[in-house]
């Protein structure tokens, strides 16, 4: 009989190796036999605990989003200055990338393969895909201060600008020449320079 602690540590052997193999392959090149072997379990076990691939698989991604995508609607949502929100969203984002290095590729393919996964979590959040950041964008444009912006825009925008060199940093490196270091810098001068190339965007 398999006690509590056993589970436990089984179980975390289990995430451990398929969060290795799901980040570097994706939901369809992942192998449920292969995370068995990696971690060490028989594949009746595997199922034993997380009953199918699709469930491990959510179980993975909403532990290496589900938290973030909660303190990134907290902000955009919640009560502070717009370009507050727009300093500190970067922020978040550059760091949560510059410490999971397999995280902006594991993301994008998730994002073609399973598309609805991330709609459900990031609506999770709340009904309504932040309703106040809309009115705050609404009522900033209507007293003058930013040019007409929809919600959507300003979110692909704010992402997009933040994300994009994650997304290619091998390819940048290499063409560019760049050793790690010099992409660590890049990276904490875009943390500046992003959030006021937005705001200059948003200028009427």
């Amino acid at each position: 009989m398999i006690n509590q602690k056993d589970n436990i540590e089984t179980e975390e052997k289990v995430l451990e190796a398929a969060r290795d193999i799901f980040q570097k392959k994706g939901f369809f090149g992942a192998r449920m036999d292969e995370i068995a072997n990696k971690a060490g379990v028989n594949k009746a076990l595997l199922h034993y605990y997380f009953r199918s691939k699709e469930k491990l698989f959510d179980k993975i991604f909403q532990e290496a989003l589900g938290e973030f995508i909660h303190k990134v609607v907290g902000v955009l949502n919640g009560d502070l200055p717009l370009d507050v929100k727009i300093y500190r969203t970067v922020d978040m984002y550059s760091n949560m990338l510059s410490h999971n290095k397999d995280l902006p590729l594991f993301v994008l393919s998730t994002l073609q393969e399973n598309p609805d996964l991330m709609i459900r979590m990031i609506k999770s959040t709340q009904g309504e895909f932040l309703p106040n950041l809309s009115r705050q964008l609404q009522d900033e444009n209507l007293a003058g201060n930013i040019t007409k912006i929809s919600t959507h825009e300003f979110f692909i925008n704010l992402v997009s600008l933040t994300i994009f060199p994650f997304l290619v940093q091998p390819v940048m490196m290499g063409a560019f020449n760049l050793e790690e270091e010099d992409f660590k810098q890049m990276i904490n001068e875009r943390r500046r320079k992003v959030p006021k190339m937005i705001i200059e965007i948003l200028r009427p």
